[in-house]
């Protein structure tokens, strides 16, 4: 059955269509949604009716038109339809001058008031105190889902996006509140599925106007999850609040709650009442939970599919993870030496990456690239991350998914030694993966040490492979096929992976 979401969707595509058409006739732009950028080259047609076939176009091969507009256009700007606007499309030296123009993109309040960025740095700078519980519960939560009740050398089929978005929740959440709430299921279950249906928000409000997001979003069950999250976390955030009204005063409790939510509360208390609020608390909380979750699921599911699709890949890691563990034991030090593993995760986010696009910002204030380009206030801008890191010209055989590049570059070198830019961490402007710039994710040394140790787990302690047959004499199997929708790319939620534990030899 249609859903109801579905069908307001549907009728509100057409609205836009005829509102458009109406538009047009009062205003003689062919793009009256949004600024002027008609003097910026464009993809597809401009004008009232074609363009709105291009949108539809566009929609279905984002990563088409932006590979043909970064062909014809590359270092300079162009535009690409989106169903209500026009979105500029940045690549080439243009992008560390676009991450210039912050205060223009993104406002002043979200350089000089962006408080989650340091509370996410304190993690990075905890990681090797918080790293024996992470190895500890991510094997545990692992050997719950690959083994089960089994018994024996059997292969178990698993549906690895249900078992991940479990998993790097209840792992993240050890940090974020505490090890207890991460255990709970209501509350673990609460976070994915707020996680789920912010996602699925922000897909349709690209779709629609501004207009008309007011009447249609609210039908999706963010603050239904909110709510529920709230009921959840009230108590524990009341309980870190030391049970007092007045929390101007500093509490002494940062050493027994050693976490995101204490660190959240204290700095909280700082603020003006709305932030002390446990429902605003809570919205943080649900919102870290959320940039964590998606973006790490999807690049690990991206990887791990890679690997049970080729045993070569397999042994490969297989042998760097022992090797590393033998000498370091299961720590920091020896996840942060597995090179193959850290180029790996590298090359899905080069290769694969989460979507066509990267760094969106809308244009606070009419501004001018070097190149005489001028973006007018409102304009939405991005950068084209798929045409930037398949270019030859970034990359070698750019075209080609070479798991072990960044781990062998430096044979290439007359220095023969690894470089920073060699790291999954580093962001540079032909490695986008996890942003750019003072904008790049602060919590990245977190995500790849987690998915890290995740994968070195699974390839240490199990087989696993799409087909065992092929796996019992080394062939490569089919790795399924990326789901695209409106330039994002998403690896088969279907996908199931055969695990079998290992037998010690």
């Amino acid at each position: 059955m249609v859903s109801l979401v579905s069908l307001l969707l549907l009728g509100t595509l057409g609205l836009c269509a005829a509102i458009r058409v109406a538009l047009h006739v009062f205003n003689r732009r062919s793009r009256t949604l949004g600024p002027d950028l008609t003097h910026i080259p464009a993809i597809g047609n401009t004008g009232v009716f074609t363009s709105w076939i291009s949108a539809f176009q566009c929609l279905l091969h984002t990563d088409s038109f932006l590979q043909e507009g970064y062909d014809k256009y590359k270092g300079r700007c162009f535009r690409v339809p989106e169903l209500t606007r026009w979105i500029v499309i940045l690549s080439g030296d243009l992008i560390p001058e676009y991450l210039l123009q912050t205060e223009y993109t993104m406002g002043k309040t979200a350089v000089t008031n962006a408080y989650h960025i340091p509370l996410f740095r304190k993690i990075t700078r905890n990681l090797d105190d918080y790293f024996p519980q992470l190895r500890h519960e991510t094997a545990r939560l692992l050997d719950n889902h690959l083994r089960g009740d089994a018994v024996g050398p059997e292969w178990k089929p698993v549906v690895v996006s249900d078992m991940m978005f479990d998993v790097i929740c209840r792992a993240t959440n050890t940090v974020y509140v505490g090890s207890k709430m991460a255990s709970n299921d209501e509350y673990v279950h609460t976070c994915i599925g707020y996680s789920n249906e912010v996602a699925k928000i922000t897909a349709v409000a690209n779709l629609l106007p501004s207009f008309l997001q007011s009447l249609i979003l609210p039908f999706f069950s963010v603050n239904h999850y909110v709510r529920k999250a709230t009921h959840i976390l009230r108590p524990l955030i009341e309980e870190r609040q030391g049970g007092r009204h007045d929390l101007s005063a500093k509490f002494g409790r940062d050493e027994q709650y050693d976490d995101f939510l204490q660190w959240a509360v204290s700095k909280a208390a700082e603020q003006d009442e709305y932030e002390r609020d446990p429902v605003t608390l809570t919205r943080r909380i649900l919102l870290s939970n959320f940039v964590t979750l998606h973006t790490t699921t999807m690049t690990f599911l991206h990887a791990l599919l890679h690997v049970a699709a080729n045993q070569r890949y397999v042994s490969i890691l297989r042998e760097e993870v022992s090797a590393v563990i033998a000498e370091h034991g299961w720590t920091k030090e020896a996840v942060d030496k597995m090179y193959f593993m850290d180029s790996l995760f590298k090359e899905v986010q080069r290769f694969d990456g989460l979507g066509c696009l990267t760094l969106t910002r809308k244009a606070r204030e009419t501004f001018q690239f070097s190149d005489g380009t001028v973006v007018p206030k409102g304009a939405f801008l991005a950068v084209a991350r798929s045409a930037t890191q398949l270019d030859d010209a970034n990359h070698a055989n750019a075209g080609v998914f070479d798991p072990w590049r960044f781990a062998t570059a430096a044979n290439g070198r007359a220095s023969g030694l690894r470089e920073p830019r060699d790291d999954l961490t580093h962001a540079d402007p032909t490695s986008l993966g996890f942003g750019l710039g003072r904008t790049a994710c602060p919590g990245r040394f977190f995500a790849a040490t987690l998915m890290k140790m995740m994968l070195a787990h699974m390839v240490f302690d199990y087989d696993l492979a799409f087909d065992p047959k092929k796996a019992r004499v080394g062939e490569e199997s089919a790795r399924p096929i990326n789901k695209w929708f409106s330039g994002h790319c998403i690896p088969d939620p279907a996908a199931k992976v055969y695990f079998r534990k290992r037998v010690p030899v």
